[in-house]
């Protein structure tokens, strides 16, 4: 018997004329355990951001350059709902774990470890902002596209029908207090997949 256990973390920013830095950024972590021992079986991360080029840094540029570096051993990576987002999922199981950008997986070897080393400062980055910098906009959150983007492959009001459970979700996926948990997760994992391969 195993139970599903949906923790959100994320961050955003609103949508004034002083809009600067990463955007929208989301995360969900799914968690299955086994009920009688509690022990996770299965995991996953599900992170979105729209990726800004600014004063604050050139993330969306940065992403792109290294889309290139790796090219042709990843596909040129754009999300399919609008290119300027980012999407990460991190999988881990006992079948082993696999990364998947922008929903393609990213297979681990020498020509692909730029992609992991700036999905590691990328998130290093989110963990080290201030809260009061993860501000979240109630049009992106409460829209078509925080109910879509952060699964990718289906909308999460599908998932969750009752209109009050989904706001309760949709406000843990995207509340700055969590989005440094989640950032702190992935970047654990992806330190941990570069590490057993360059073992």
């Amino acid at each position: 018997l195993a139970k599903k256990i949906f923790r959100g973390f994320s961050c955003d920013m609103d949508n004034t004329i002083n809009f600067t830095g990463l955007r929208n950024l989301g995360v969900l972590n799914v968690t299955t355990k086994d009920m009688r021992t509690g022990a996770k079986t299965f995991e996953e991360q599900y992170f979105i951001a729209r990726l800004t080029d600014d004063a604050q840094g050139k993330d969306f540029k940065e992403f792109r350059d290294v889309v290139f570096r790796c090219m042709p051993h990843i596909p040129e990576c754009l999300f399919p709902y609008n290119p300027s987002y980012l999407h990460i999922i991190t999988s881990d199981c006992s079948k082993g774990s696999k990364l998947f950008v922008n929903l393609n997986e990213i297979p681990v070897k020498r020509e692909t470890i730029p992609m992991f080393s700036y999905l590691a400062k990328l998130t290093k980055k989110i963990m080290k902002k201030p809260e009061n910098e993860l501000l979240v906009s109630d049009d992106f959150k409460y829209g078509i596209q925080g109910d879509k983007f952060i699964l990718a492959h289906n909308k999460l009001s599908s998932l969750v029908t009752d209109e009050r459970d989904r706001i309760f979700v949709l406000n843990n996926i995207y509340s700055p207090d969590n989005v440094k948990a989640g950032a702190e997760i992935i970047n654990n994992f992806i330190q941990r997949v570069m590490e057993n391969y360059l073992m």
